[in-house]
């Protein structure tokens, strides 16, 4: 895999992970904004390392060799995406 093809199915599924907090948000009212943030936080720790776009590009979150991300490490990661 070229770098220009990584670059771009890690673009592609940082958007999907976008498309869904904006869905997220839409379809609960009042506090969708909240379960778009929880979504945006743990992300990368659901399916061992892999946000839903990770997972639709086939891309994966290792934090050390052999250890899956975890919800932990997930927050942690994407706290300052956040701000």
């Amino acid at each position: 895999m070229t770098k220009d093809t990584l670059i771009r199915r890690r673009l592609l599924g940082w958007f999907i992970d976008v498309l869904l907090v904006v869905g997220l948000a839409a379809a609960f009212d009042g506090l969708g904004w909240l379960a778009g943030l929880a979504y945006w936080l743990l992300r990368d720790g659901f399916f061992e390392g892999q946000s839903v776009g990770k997972r639709l590009m086939g891309l994966k979150v290792v934090v050390k060799p052999r250890r899956r991300c975890t919800f932990r490490t997930s927050i942690i990661r994407n706290v300052l995406w956040v701000f």
